[in-house]
């Protein structure tokens, strides 16, 4: 199981735990000794035990968002190997100007990504990555940037998938609540995203030029067409699919739901705190809580980890 993040010893512990639910610590350092204290930890920070005495998941939920994460890295490392190859190829082409345009300056990058937001007339996708870095302002959905020669808005299918960590962090709340403010936007977030994406009407995408722990966090390829393009595209749909909704394009949720309903219970699944949620929402902390209560009631239990199952279960299933 390395290559979902666990060790041999964790593994074990898995295992043990697998076969013999509702043991307790004292029992598993008999067994493994003092190694099972830090192996718990390991498991534990993968969300794979909880409780006490110790219980895990059922293995088929449990390792599904690891698996789905994998599976998004190696996506997104065929996308760089595909678009290497093709910067490769076409600098060793006579005479191409090739469909690769490499960004290096912030105004270059401010003005390409905001041309993107704002002319997109389809569909928007965008990742949204730690560190959260605002490059360009927030266009509310009238702002008349958004006009059209014809003086329209151009309101596009937007879809944004938050990483968890920009959630968490105050410099993206203006961003968050515009965007969930937007007609015919939807939000879903990830605990981790390979890299920084914006997609524009399939045809047009910004990807950084490097790793995210490369030195160079400025540098952006503007990609117009080609096999890069698309496997972006395939990066993009695999993360979304695994990501938690927050707002928008879930019928059950609208249906069954408020709003602001809807927005707390995609917070909640997603691991914000009482504070977060109600920071990102602009409401008290007080009617967060209250507002918990509720949905606690309507699921029919008595607990915030019994409501974040069924919320991640039931409601968003």
């Amino acid at each position: 199981m390395t290559p979902l993040g666990m060790d041999a010893r964790e593994e074990q512990v898995f295992r043990y735990l697998a076969a013999n639910p509702r043991t307790d610590l004292e029992t598993l350092v008999d067994r493994f000794g003092a190694e099972a204290a830090d192996a718990l930890e390991g498991l534990r920070r993968l969300g794979l035990v909880s409780g006490e005495p110790l219980d895990v998941r059922r293995p088929d939920q449990a390792f599904q968002r690891l698996v789905r994460e994998k599976e998004a890295a190696l996506f997104a490392a065929k996308a760089r190997v595909a678009e290497l190859q093709e910067i490769y190829d076409l600098a060793h082409r006579p005479g191409s100007t090739g469909p690769v345009v490499l960004l290096t300056s912030r105004t270059q990058l401010q003005a390409c990504m905001d041309e993107l937001e704002l002319s997109a007339a389809q569909t928007l996708d965008k990742f949204i990555t730690d560190p959260y870095i605002p490059l360009t302002n927030v266009h509310t959905p009238g702002d008349d940037a958004r006009r059209g020669e014809d003086g329209t808005i151009r309101m596009p299918r937007r879809r944004v998938l938050y990483e968890q960590a920009v959630v968490d962090d105050d410099r993206a709340l203006e961003g968050i609540r515009n965007t969930m403010d937007l007609p015919n936007a939807e939000i879903r977030i990830a605990p981790s995203l390979p890299y920084k994406l914006i997609i524009a009407d399939g045809e047009r995408a910004l990807v950084p030029a490097y790793a995210r722990d490369h030195d160079d966090k400025l540098s952006t390829h503007l990609i117009t067409r080609g096999t890069e393009l698309i496997a972006h595209q395939m990066v993009f749909e695999q993360c979304w699919t695994a990501a938690t909704p927050l707002a928008g394009g879930n019928e059950l949720l609208n249906e069954e739901f408020s709003v602001e309903e809807k927005h707390i219970v995609g917070l909640l699944v997603s691991g914000a705190t009482n504070e977060r949620i109600a920071r990102i929402l602009g409401a008290g902390v007080r009617t967060v809580q209250r507002r918990l209560t509720d949905l606690q009631q309507r699921a029919g239990v008595r607990s915030r980890n019994e409501l974040i199952r069924h919320a991640a279960t039931r409601w968003m299933n």
